[in-house]
């Protein structure tokens, strides 16, 4: 939940080379700079760039429903089952690349407008809408969003895949 999504996302990019050097690595998660990673205890370090990439790498992780920034809170979108297929492509194309997985967020997080206490918390989201300024504006709140969110994400479309996978072995 520390690590932004665009941290996560610039430590994806980072090189072979790169993920072995730990100053390169613990600045790149915690978005220190070097000079200020230099400094840090190496036990320090090595602990927290352990702890953190093995969180990051973590597939078992639960998929957080709700996201509350500032005033607004984003539900996941909860008819997934019932998307249309622009937003099915939108999502499939925003997956391909660590530059644009803060938009898988931005295409499935959207703003609460309705909810059922009574009915279990249910509730309903704004309709997606890939050319609006709402889209453009949920693609910077998800770039600052803790990468938990994504990594819960992958972590339920890879377990689905594996279980419809595993009803046609």
């Amino acid at each position: 939940m520390e690590v932004p999504m665009e941290r996560y996302q610039e430590f994806q990019k980072l090189t072979d080379d790169q993920r072995f050097d730990f100053i390169e690595l613990f600045s790149c998660l915690t978005g220190c700079t070097k000079e200020e990673a230099r400094l840090v205890k190496a036990t320090d370090v090595r602990r927290s760039v352990t702890a953190l990439i093995s969180a990051l790498n973590d597939s078992d992780v639960e998929l957080i429903e709700r996201y509350t920034y500032g005033s607004v809170t984003y539900g996941m979108e909860p008819q997934l089952d019932e998307i249309n297929f622009a937003m099915m492509a939108d999502v499939c194309t925003a997956f391909e690349t660590p530059e644009t997985w803060h938009k898988v967020l931005a295409i499935l997080y959207r703003p609460i407008v309705r909810e059922h206490k009574a009915l279990g918390g249910m509730y309903a989201i704004e309709p997606h809408h890939a050319d609006s300024d709402q889209y453009a504006d949920r693609q910077e709140v998800f770039k600052k969003a803790p990468a938990a969110l994504f990594v819960g994400v992958r972590s339920f479309f890879l377990r689905g895949s594996m279980a419809f996978i595993n009803c046609y072995i």
